[in-house]
């Protein structure tokens, strides 16, 4: 088993204790897992989000404000991954808004990414719901599972429903579910 494997089952596993509702619900996430999230309006243009460890065992997001609501949810989604795939032991994680265009990517970074589009749009959910549909367009995915067109576009070209293109508006994307 890969390591993208190893990390969708280890949200499989997390998911499993909060259920299927979509778009999931962050902030109970965050309670799950003994965590308060706090908007900042100080942080770096380029940190989206941060994670803090405290000594009690629980831990305290701080997630950039004044982004649009679909970054804030992705962003809260990756610190949860942070959290929940232990990366915090050694101290406060910082996520940045453009470690995943680098090409010295960090491996926590890529698995709290890897984790977070899975909890957030897991493969088998979306499967499942385009099998439901003949035609569905993008915008409708992403209203629910609550995330980016960007997310939900590459979403799809993983399962081979659509091929990507970062160009491509979201709002004239359709999927034909019956091929």
């Amino acid at each position: 088993m890969g390591n993208k494997e190893l990390i969708q089952l280890s949200v499989r596993n997390f998911m499993q204790s909060i259920g299927p509702h979509y778009p999931v619900n962050l902030q109970q996430i965050a309670q799950q897992v003994n965590t308060h999230i706090y908007y900042r309006s100080d942080m770096p243009h380029n940190v989206n989000g941060a994670t803090i460890p405290l000594q009690d065992g629980s831990y305290i997001i701080a997630i950039k404000s004044r982004q649009p609501i679909l970054n804030e949810r992705f962003a809260i989604a990756q610190e949860i991954a942070h959290i929940v795939l232990g990366h915090c032991t050694g101290g406060i994680i910082i996520t940045s808004s453009s470690e995943l265009h680098d090409q010295g990517i960090f491996q926590y970074d890529w698995e709290s990414y890897a984790f977070a589009v899975e909890m957030l749009v897991p493969l088998e959910e979306l499967k499942h719901t385009l099998a439901a549909h003949e035609i569905l367009d993008i915008d409708k995915l992403c209203t629910l599972y609550g995330v980016s067109g960007e997310i939900i576009k590459t979403r799809l070209n993983e399962i081979g429903a659509i091929r990507f293109n970062p160009s491509l508006p979201h709002t004239l994307s359709l999927v034909s579910c019956g091929t």
